[in-house]
């Protein structure tokens, strides 16, 4: 109840924590079902795709939210302009990195991981 007097900043900071928490325990659950893989950049990309996603969806909240902030400012500005093309290419490189870190033989694993 006390974070919700303190006001919206803290209730969405509270939201991102509970969210990346919930995230690290479903990677050590994930972690130990696929430890004897020994796939690489498991825990990287899962976390890269996280801060993707939330960079994504904050980022779209935030800019609209802030537009005359980042109207002033000449680089906020192109980054509120340009933010659904650098998360696209966020993304697309996660997934090269991805494809890039396939194993033959282990394709089976790491599909549904995608």
């Amino acid at each position: 109840i006390i974070i919700l007097w303190l006001g919206p900043l803290y209730v969405a900071l509270l939201g991102v924590a509970l969210q990346i928490k919930s995230f690290h325990e479903l990677m050590v659950i994930g972690h130990s079902k696929y430890s004897s893989l020994e796939l690489p950049w498991y825990r990287v990309l899962n976390w890269y795709f996280l801060g993707v996603a939330n960079y994504f969806f904050f980022g779209e909240s935030l800019t609209s939210y802030f537009r005359n902030l980042f109207s002033e400012e000449n680089y906020l500005n192109k980054l509120a302009n340009y933010h659904r093309f650098i998360s696209y290419w966020f993304y697309l490189g996660g997934f090269i990195a991805f494809v890039l870190s396939l194993k033959k033989k282990k394709y089976s694993a790491l599909i549904p991981l995608l």
